[in-house]
């Protein structure tokens, strides 16, 4: 069982959350959106509620509430709950022949450690392709199969690669790379546009490095100096292998670029609480 705390929110209704059925109904088409809760705010809360109205409409569907009402459900479930540092997630669900239905609710989360942060994480890359990369849709067997090798094989993060052999994103993250002075990533066109992978984007900006979108093939993967991935939970976490290839994790820039994205949610952060007094 996924969910964490007492309570969640169904189509509008605090319920229980022992008395909820958390299943997944064949077919249907099923929506979704994580994102973090610290000290009670949660971060960059706008940003995931654009993206989940995006996913809707590129999905060809209407979000069941409109996004002020879905943003309402999120303070009133971090009020009735209580916890301060988590994960939320919210779903949307369309089953043919009913009603579509929403859900928000606290979600069990795994945080790196501070080993991790210091010294990077091991990754795979996997043939994989998500055909509609800018909606953030459930697909079940591709995360049953990304789920397993990180357990079977005791690694952090499976990168997904398509059919022309580039390297798209983690099963649950953004890719970047560092390359001499550059910033690479790859294109929106080909990846979820994270909000994470936004922010980091800022902070790159304001740290004057040279970003470059442009699809990386496994081929020139040991051209880079570091690679790393960006989520979530993971916000900025240093990769220290990529299948045989290894990475150097104490690169300066991505070191100045984590204290700088660091920054930028700590300033985030404070505003929101000023706002709350």
């Amino acid at each position: 069982m996924e969910i964490r705390g007492k309570y969640l929110i169904h189509n509008q209704e605090i319920t229980q959350t022992e008395s909820y059925n958390l299943v997944q109904q064949p077919g249907e088409l099923t929506l979704y959106e994580v994102f973090r809760i610290i000290d009670r705010i949660p971060l960059f809360l706008e940003d995931h509620l654009s993206r989940f109205n995006h996913s809707a409409q590129l999905a060809g569907v209407a979000l069941p509430y409109p996004v002020d009402q879905v943003r309402l459900s999120v303070y009133e479930l971090i009020r009735i709950n209580r916890l301060r540092n988590a994960n939320i997630k919210l779903i949307a669900c369309y089953a043919s022949g009913q009603k579509p239905c929403f859900t928000a609710y606290f979600v069990e989360h795994q945080y790196p450690t501070s080993a991790m942060f210091k010294r990077g994480v091991d990754t795979i890359t996997l043939r994989a392709v998500r055909y509609n990369p800018n909606a953030k849709i459930f697909n079940t067997p591709l995360r049953t199969e990304t789920n397993e090798l990180k357990s079977r094989l005791n690694i952090y993060e499976v990168l997904l690669v398509d059919e022309n052999n580039r390297v798209t994103e983690g099963s649950r993250s953004n890719f970047f790379a560092i390359r001499g002075k550059q910033v690479v990533t790859p294109p929106l066109c080909e990846v979820l546009p994270g909000v994470t992978r936004k922010h980091v984007l800022k902070a790159c900006t304001k740290l004057g490095l040279m970003v470059v979108e442009k699809s990386i093939t496994v081929s020139e993967l040991d051209t880079f100096d570091a690679v790393f991935i960006t989520g979530t939970s993971r916000k900025i976490l240093p990769v220290k292998k990529i299948d045989n290839i290894v990475f150097k994790v104490d690169n300066p820039m991505m070191r100045n670029l984590m204290a700088a994205f660091a920054e930028l949610v700590h300033d985030y952060l404070l505003q929101h609480k000023r706002n709350k007094l």
